[in-house]
């Protein structure tokens, strides 16, 4: 995962910003354009066929952006991060309204306002399928703030007035119906309520994830869950800074709780002693609570979950002490915090008061001094909601497909770079590891700007029939969501079971067939005083045995013939779907086999690949699409969390976004961002709509990169491929490889630190790796991890944390080196070792502006309550140091800019190298 952790941008200078970036590219465009018309004029500047230079626009808007960017009077051997940013860093201060600030936040700002304009635009009945037209409709309801403020903290009172909601603190403040009882209250429903209805992870975070030693398999795995702040240590410290952050937070829910309508002196009592529980959590009935929150009707190969069933506990002596520590707490106080995390979540949907007293805790733990604008927040809400809808909308406007011929360049010269390093000049790994190792590196899979499904019209539909599963089985708890009169309507029949509802609106699933029976005997229905019509629906397709599967990874070459005979082998084959690309009227990397019975299915999943035609395919049971989309909620902790924490996949972060903290461990689940993805297979089978998604879980629009150890997939999303990460083929090559070149190669080497080693080709957690080998890579690890402690970040008080960030920089040490030798190998190969010609106005060779290229994309600043929170709980190294460190290891770099042994950018001898 490459994204440096940020925020969000300031409210009423959003207009101006993008004015004033475009006004400075067209300014230092032309002032490049004039300086070399005057050097040329002059006889200062040679265009003779040995110093070739490029005078495209491309090359002068190239130019303009790296003279904007660097800082001349600094010596590149000295600080080559403050000669490569601070130009940069100096002509973009950090927004009121964020942490920090720097390029990766810079191009997701972008972006959002590329999604912005597209959700603005009026609808087009002809133009615009359904889904699309919904979205914009979404986005218009939630930019009426005039709504917004008019409800107030309604919508949450109402949440608040029913159990298990009720928050003690209250008391009757809010009515009789919301008073707390202890004899009613039970923390398993309550946990188990708030994480099955509404995604909150409150003391325990549980997901289904790869197993890591089949990943071909599913597991229940148990985490920890998050803090209200963010930074552990800041509970615990008795430092200054820690002191006033929890200070800040302790007013911040008491005030929350009196705007709530909490009498001021109980709020200050009951919130102290909230204050005083971390994340504790009695014992209590563990398979009662995953029984709880799993739905039989969605997981029904998990209803039958019994006592012997494995669930991986990732940290035991956290939940060993919980047990300890929680078993001495008052239930009250429990509840006050469990009802004080699901407030805390949904504080930034309500009115301005409660916003602003959120900008004030905000001023003291991130010295942000202006709120979101409600646009920006809007946009998040949107796309976190409906994914493959903004995806689609995106991709159609601002994706261009030739991207996807550049990106295959640049991972396959990646992946040479790799492998020929380690045939060449890797001496510390012995044949057999070397041989493996080589294997894993030609079995990455490699996943560039979107999956196929999203432009097909009839599938980004059922997009957003999933979110109104979703949206109706929650609003059935909360009597002021819309669709709950219909939830209000049919209750009366028979219990309504929260989770199960089917397709949407339309549809009321019951427990037993007599209440169907029960709303069919009445001759009239009125449902906001329309006329409705119920009629029996048919059995929901899950309870059929499995007759589908999806095949992907297959090539559009094999014939329907060859297809025909190597499934027909297993049995009966009742119908053959081959998805055709509407746009280029090809046939996709996947399709559908039915058969006649489900025994041909078993068969076939007796192993996960197979060999047909040209290919190794996939072959998984094809799943309708709300199964689907409750596992993806099930596995991320709901869709904001994806969205929102700080950094997220958005990769800006938003400090305490949209679900602020909810979901922020998803970064950690195996050490490179939150993909915990099993599906896999070729960038050509991206799934189906209704159907297996193939593993993206990633919004198309997501700026930021990443590697899947249970998959071995490298992922591009759409969103970062843009400049200055992505330059198009008009501009020098050099730029592209120290950019996203370098990204890929990031990603890649993930598959090769400290945790992605342990992986093999597959996936699977397995020891593939010798006794001597192992303990050499461990060995040669320790260099770097002394590398990264010893440097010392002003900003944050701190030293960097070696151990905690050795993933994340053998990543950029080992992508550095792989980009460099395939842009060269590139180099000789297309341009038969002739250098590309040199941007004017400018004397970088190709080689400086590889380097160059690679810092742009750190360039990046921090306020200190910001610094100090990358160090203490960031996976990577601050920017500063993550060029810093990775050039003063690479002879490559101290050869282009003539670096002497003495200076800081040259260690020399002290050099770490792992890849």
């Amino acid at each position: 995962m490459e994204a440096e952790t940020g925020s969000s941008v300031d409210t009423g200078k959003t207009a101006n910003r993008g004015t004033r970036i475009a006004l400075g590219v067209f300014v230092g465009s032309t002032l490049v354009l004039g300086t070399v018309i005057f050097l040329v004029s002059q006889g200062l500047l040679s265009l003779q066929a040995k110093q070739e230079y490029c005078l495209k626009p491309e090359c002068i808007e190239a130019a303009a952006a790296i003279l904007s960017k660097v800082n001349l009077s600094v010596d590149p051997c000295d600080n080559f991060f403050r000669f490569a940013c601070d130009g940069w860093i100096n002509s973009n201060p950090i927004p009121e309204d964020m942490p920090s600030y720097g390029v990766y936040p810079w191009l997701r700002h972008n972006v959002d306002l590329k999604l912005k304009a597209l959700l603005e635009k009026s609808i087009s009945r002809r133009r615009d399928t359904e889904a699309i037209q919904k979205a914009k409709i979404l986005y218009s309801s939630c930019m009426n703030e005039k709504a917004i403020e008019k409800a107030d903290a309604k919508p949450l009172l109402h949440i608040l007035r029913h159990s298990p909601f009720r928050w003690p603190v209250l008391e009757s403040n809010i009515g009789p119906e919301g008073v707390w009882s202890e004899r009613k209250f039970s923390l398993l429903q309550t946990l188990a309520t708030f994480r099955g209805q509404y995604s909150n992870s409150v003391f325990i975070r549980l997901y289904v994830s790869p197993d890591d030693k089949a990943s071909n398999e599913h597991i229940l795995k148990l985490d920890q869950a998050t803090l209200s702040l963010a930074v552990r240590e800041d509970y615990l410290d008795n430092s200054t800074e820690a002191k006033s952050y929890r200070d800040a937070l302790y007013k911040f829910m008491v005030d929350t709780a009196v705007l709530l309508g909490a009498n001021s002196s109980r709020a200050e009592h009951d919130m102290k002693s909230v204050l005083r529980l971390e994340i504790k959590i009695a014992e209590f009935d563990w398979l009662g609570y995953i029984k709880k929150v799993i739905d039989g009707r969605l997981y029904p190969h998990l209803k039958d979950i019994g006592p012997s069933e494995n669930v991986v506990v990732r940290v035991p002596q956290y939940f060993k002490d919980l047990f300890r520590i929680l078993g001495s707490e008052r239930k009250k106080t429990i509840a006050n915090y469990l009802v004080w995390r699901m407030v805390y979540s949904r504080i930034p949907n309500l009115s301005r008061r409660f916003q602003y007293r959120w900008l004030e805790f905000s001023r003291v733990i991130q010295g942000t001094t202006t709120l979101l604008p409600q646009w920006d927040k809007c946009v998040n809400f949107i796309e976190s909601a409906l994914p493959y809808v903004v995806g689609k909308m995106f991709v159609d406007v601002h994706f261009q497909e030739d991207k996807k011929e550049m990106m295959e360049e640049l991972i396959e010269g990646v992946r040479w770079a790799f492998i020929d390093m380690l045939e060449k000049e890797n001496e510390w790994m012995d044949a057999g590891t070397k041989r493996k190792a080589k294997e894993k590196a030609r079995a990455v899979l490699a996943k560039v700007g979107y999956p196929e499904f999203i432009m097909n019209d009839t599938h980004v539909n059922e997009d957003l029939k999933a979110f109104h599963t979703t949206l109706l089985r929650r609003c059935c708890h909360d009597p002021n969501c819309p669709p709950a009169s219909l939830c209000r309507q049919f209750r009366h029949h028979g219990e309504h079971p929260l989770t199960g509802t089917s397709r949407g609106f339309g549809f009321v699933l019951f427990e037993d067939a007599a209440s169907v029976d029960k709303v069919l005997e009445l001759k009239e229905h009125k449902l906001d005083g329309k006329l409705i019509d119920p009629k029996r629906a048919k059995a929901l397709k899950g309870k059929e045995p499995p007759k589908k599967v999806f095949v992907g990874g297959l090539s559009p070459d094999t014939s329907e013939e060859q297809i025909k005979e190597y499934f027909g082998a297993f049995g009966e084959i009742e119908n053959i779907e081959l998805p055709m690309n509407t746009k280029t009227n090809e046939r996709r990397g996947f399709c559908f086999i039915t058969y006649t019975d489900e025994e041909p299915v078993n068969k076939l999943l007796e192993s996960r690949y197979h060999q047909i035609g040209s290919g190794k395919c996939e072959i998984k049971v094809a799943q309708p699409k709300e199964v689907y989309r409750q596992q993806q909620q099930q596995q991320k902790g709901g869709r904001g969390a994806a969205a929102g924490g700080r950094g997220g996949t958005r990769g800006r972060g938003r400090g305490q976004g949209q679900n602020w903290n909810q979901g922020f461990n998803n970064y950690y689940d195996q050490g490179y961002g939150n993909d915990n993805s099993a599906y896999g297979g070729d960038e050509n089978y991206s799934g189906c709509g209704g159907y297996d998604y193939t593993g993206w879980f990633t919004n198309p629009t997501t700026v930021n990169a990443f590697y899947s150890a249970s998959t071995n997939h490298i992922r591009f999303p759409a969103g970062e491929l843009q400049k200055p990460f992505f330059w198009g083929t008009e501009y020098p090559r050099s730029l592209s490889y120290g950019a996203i070149g370098v990204i890929v190669g990031h990603e890649f080497t993930h598959g090769f630190d400290n945790n992605g080693r342990k992986y093999d080709k597959n996936g699977n957690l397995d020891p593939w790796w010798s006794i001597d080998s192992e303990e050499k890579f461990k060995e040669k690890t320790k260099c770097m991890v002394n590398q990264y402690s010893n440097y010392y970040w002003k900003k944050a008080g701190l030293n960097v944390k070696g151990k905690r960030t050795l993933g994340e920089n053998i990543a950029d040490n080992g992508g550095l080196r792989e980009a460099f030798r395939a842009y060269r190998k590139w180099v000789n190969d297309r341009r038969q070792g002739v250098e590309e010609p040199l941007l004017p106005g400018i004397t970088f060779t190709n080689n400086q502006l590889f380097f160059l290229s690679y810092a742009h994309v750190r360039c990046n600043s921090y306020r200190p309550e910001a610094a100090r929170e990358q160090v203490q709980i960031g996976a990577h190294s601050p920017p500063q140091f993550r060029v810093n460190g990775a050039i003063s290891n690479f002879e490559e770099f101290q050869k282009a800019f003539n670096c002497p042994p003495n200076s800081t950018m040259n260690r020399g001898m002290d050099s770490c190298r792992l890849w």
